[in-house]
This record gives structure tokens, C-alpha cells and sequence, in this order.
């Protein structure tokens, strides 16, 4: 599997190369890349197959996730459980990658988690995700909702995240994120144990303010909005 990763990488590297993918791009100084899953029937009994009525019936099936960039060069892609999320996995292929460094993520609804945006942010990665039932997405705020009342916001935050807990705690999420940029363990593995209690965790916390941040671009700047559909 290493020896087909690592051959892989020198077919991506040598396009990358190609004077022709800079007309491809909406921006020569970034790089904006992509992902998305597709479900597959396994007929063959498979160690990562799951039954998954909704799209199998009574049989059982897979999750083909691939991550391409803004020329359309496919860079990496990751098998898993039809069962479980994409957002437990979209960091994988975005960390594991040695030859497209990511500046700008999108991917839909399902990889889109406050964890997510968290992570991405501190991997140096702006996540653009389009989200489904966007209006009803929570927005967050570091001061008190008063705050923005009193000025007659348009906008009202739903929730206040408290800051001092997330700094008491950002020796612990620097570790996590260390933990993962330097390979120790692979972001769908910390994530799994995460999800399991992410509203008490920091991280999660962290994330719903990087999240209302992009809600409020996404609001704001009409390019945002058309960049994010068009990925």
C-alpha cells in the first residue's frame, strides 16, 4: 500500500509541473482543493463493509472518499465503512498528502463538523464547507449576546462561547493537534474517540467560533459563497 501511495505522489508531483494547470486556477498564489464520498456495494465479504439500508437495502457497502484540488488532480483517496461519517476521515487524506498543500478546503454537509473546523484551522487550512440548511447553522460570539443587541445587530449571535475555558484547556489542544501533524495518530482515530463527548471538548468549542466566522463570510462575501459551490 506504501509503494502505491508513494507512486502515486510521483504521478501528482510530475503534473503539478505542467505550465498548463496555472490557466486552471482561480488564484496562482492558492490552492484550493476539494473532497467527497461516493458509496459502493461490496459483493465480497469486506472488513470495512457495513449494511446501510439507505443506500444498500439489506446488503452491505463501502465509502470511496476522494480529495482532488482546483485543476481536478486527484491527490489521495480513503476507503471506509458506509456506516461512518466523513468528517471523521476528511483530515486524513489533507494531513497524509507529502505533494498538494492545501491553502482553502470545501466538501459538503457530511464532512462539516465544528471538530473539522477546528483541526483545519490549525493546520494552517481555511474550510469552506457547503452546508446544507444553511439558516439554521447556530452562530457563536465571544462576547455577551447584550453586546450585539444593544448596537442593534441585524445578526444575533445564538450562543456565547466562553474563552477562558478554551485557553485553560489550549495546552491540551496544541498536544492533540501535535499529535496528529506529526503522525503519531491519524486524525479519524482521535476524532472517533472525540465524537463521543465533542460538546465537552475544547477543541469543539474552539471550532464553533472558527465555524461562525465562516458562516458570517459566507454571509457577507458573495465570491465566498460562489468559490464554495463551485469546488
Amino acid at each position: 500500500m506504501e509503494n502505491l501511495r508513494q507512486a502515486s505522489d510521483v504521478i501528482v508531483d510530475y503534473t503539478k509541473q505542467l505550465k498548463l494547470r496555472i490557466h486552471l486556477k482561480d488564484d496562482p498564489d492558492l490552492t484550493y482543493s476539494s473532497s467527497d464520498g461516493q458509496k459502493a456495494e461490496v459483493a465480497q465479504d469486506s472488513l470495512l463493509a457495513r449494511s446501510s439500508f439507505k443506500y444498500f437495502g439489506n446488503r452491505k457497502g463501502v465509502s470511496a472518499y476522494n480529495y482532488a484540488d482546483d485543476t481536478l488532480l486527484l491527490f489521495d483517496s480513503l476507503v471506509f465503512s458506509a456506516g461512518d461519517r466523513e468528517a471523521t476521515y476528511l483530515l486524513n487524506g489533507l494531513i497524509n498528502t507529502q505533494v498538494v498543500d492545501s491553502d482553502v478546503h470545501s466538501t459538503d454537509s457530511h464532512g462539516a463538523t465544528e471538530l473539522v473546523f477546528a483541526a483545519t484551522h490549525l493546520s494552517g487550512i481555511r474550510f469552506e464547507p457547503r452546508i446544507k440548511n444553511f439558516l439554521r447553522q447556530q452562530l457563536y460570539s465571544i462576547e455577551p449576546i447584550s453586546h450585539y443587541k444593544d448596537q442593534n445587530y441585524v445578526l444575533m449571535p445564538n450562543g456565547r462561547i466562553n474563552t477562558e475555558r478554551i485557553m485553560e484547556q489550549w495546552d491540551s489542544i496544541l498536544r492533540l493537534m501535535a499529535t496528529i501533524r506529526l503522525h503519531y495518530s491519524s486524525p479519524s482515530e482521535l476524532f472517533n474517540r472525540l465524537n463521543s463527548y465533542a460538546a465537552e471538548n475544547p477543541l469543539y468549542r474552539f471550532g464553533r467560533l472558527i465555524k461562525s466566522i465562516f458562516l458570517m463570510r459566507y454571509i457577507d462575501n458573495v465570491r465566498v459563497c460562489q468559490r464554495v459551490h463551485r469546488q
